[in-house]
């Protein structure tokens, strides 16, 4: 079957750079000098008709076509190590924290009520604090 098929290839980061230069340099090259060697047979037969012409064009492009895929490939693997340094050296973003509703409000300012309650059935010490949500501080008065 004569159709490109994407496949994936496992390689040690560190050595992506190197991968990518195989490519171009054995794949790459190996694919475009049978494009010039399909090209050079073509033009030996020494013929000028447009059919033939058009016949020798398509199947050299062809050939270029692999030869881009190739290179397309060289240029992802490179690309794509290059995104994820980029990445590693970007300072982390902040994850905004969603904004509650005024439902989940009540209920953690209700969870935290229980908690003080059960706290102060266990340790009969600890006076359950007053909720101070949307209230001023008080002043502390000298005595």
């Amino acid at each position: 079957m004569d159709k490109p098929t994407k496949i994936q290839r496992t390689v040690e980061f560190d050595s992506l750079e190197s991968e990518a230069y195989s490519i171009v340099s054995l794949e790459a090259s190996t694919a475009l000098q049978s494009a010039l060697d399909l090209l050079e047979r073509h033009i030996s037969v020494d013929r000028k008709d447009s059919d033939y012409l058009l016949l020798v064009i398509d199947d050299v492009r062809k050939s270029l076509f692999t030869v881009d895929l190739i290179l397309g490939d060289a240029a992802e693997i490179l690309k794509g190590r290059k995104q994820y340094l980029q990445a590693q050296q970007a300072p982390a973003a902040e994850v905004p924290q969603p904004a509650l509703t005024n439902e989940q409000s009540q209920q953690i300012e209700q969870i935290s009520s229980s908690l003080d309650t059960l706290r102060s059935f266990m340790d009969p010490h600890i006076v359950p604090e007053e909720s101070t949500e949307g209230q001023q501080p008080e002043k502390e008065t000298e005595k």
